[in-house]
Formats: structure tokens, C-alpha cells, sequence
């Protein structure tokens, strides 16, 4: 079995070019490009959890409910493509107003899928992950590898206790 890192396909590039142009495209409200590279059938979930289609996204956006004021990638830009299909995912650093309402600068991770579709990639699904700071240590040393993969595995499950924190609260 080759364990080896996958070959990386051509379309890839295509593809991070269209989500750059496409984070370029909401956070200046060009809504004509937006359009063209959300799918009929777009559908968002929000970091809170909200199911938002297309016209009601893109709507919002078009409206200034949704003004980007930061949209940033910190994060490479990772795409695995099967056919006419391709999933995608990145971290960036976002800060928005909504309805009026500013919200600071933060991180979020986002998993997207698009599809090749008369020729040219839209994206279908897009959900978004707030990224946390906690306190909460939590000792990963049993079950791990080395010192290395403890200290990641503790910041994981330590970023992840805190997100089911605050949404219990």
C-alpha cells in the first residue's frame, strides 16, 4: 500500500482561485461574481449553527445584514478533488457586521464542496467552525505518540471542550 502523500490534480489551483475570488467577491459585495460562483442550490451553516440557501446568503450580503469588513486566509488552502467534484478546506480570519451589530476579528475553519458544472467550479455547501481559546487543560498524555502529538492532541481537545462549554451555556 503507498502511504505517500496523494498527487495533488490539476484542478486544484482552479479551484483555490475560485475561492479566493469568491472571498474577494463577498467582501467587497460584488454580487454579480458571487452569484456566478454559488451554485442554484448553495446552502451555508453558519459557525452558530444557521442553514442560510442562496438567495437568502447572498441576499443578506447584497442588503449590507452581512458586511465583511476582514476576510483572511491564514491557513493553505487544502483541496482534494474526485471527478467533478471537490471538497475544500481553510482557516481564515473573518470580522463581521451583522444587522448592524459588529463582531470582532476571529478565526473559523471552513469545509466547502464544489462541483464542475458546465464547465466551471461552484460552490454547493460551505459550513464554518468558530475557533476558541480556552483555559481547560486537559492531560493527553496516555494514548499518544510523542511529545509532539500530546501537545496537539491536548490544544484539540482543549479548543474543543471549550466551544461545547459556551454553547451549553
Amino acid at each position: 500500500m503507498d502511504l505517500s502523500a496523494p498527487t495533488e490534480k490539476p484542478e486544484a489551483e482552479d479551484i483555490r482561485a475560485v475561492q479566493l475570488e469568491r472571498s474577494a467577491a463577498l467582501l467587497t459585495s460584488d454580487m454579480q461574481v458571487a452569484e456566478s460562483i454559488h451554485a442554484d442550490d448553495f446552502q451555508l451553516i453558519t459557525p452558530l449553527g444557521a442553514l442560510f440557501s442562496k438567495a437568502q446568503y447572498l441576499g443578506a450580503v447584497e442588503a449590507g445584514i452581512i458586511r465583511y469588513t476582514v476576510m483572511e486566509l491564514d491557513s493553505p488552502v487544502d483541496v482534494r478533488v474526485h471527478g467533478d467534484l471537490a471538497l475544500v478546506r481553510y482557516r481564515a480570519q473573518i470580522e463581521v457586521e451583522v444587522q448592524g451589530q459588529a463582531y470582532a476579528r476571529a478565526a473559523y475553519w471552513f469545509t466547502d464542496a464544489y462541483e464542475k458544472r458546465e464547465g466551471r467550479w461552484q460552490i454547493l455547501w460551505s459550513q464554518g467552525t468558530g475557533i476558541t481559546e480556552s483555559r481547560v487543560t486537559i492531560d493527553a498524555r496516555e494514548n499518544c505518540g510523542s511529545r509532539g502529538e500530546r501537545a496537539h492532541v491536548a490544544r484539540q481537545l482543549s479548543l474543543w471542550s471549550g466551544g461545547l462549554r459556551r454553547h451549553q451555556n
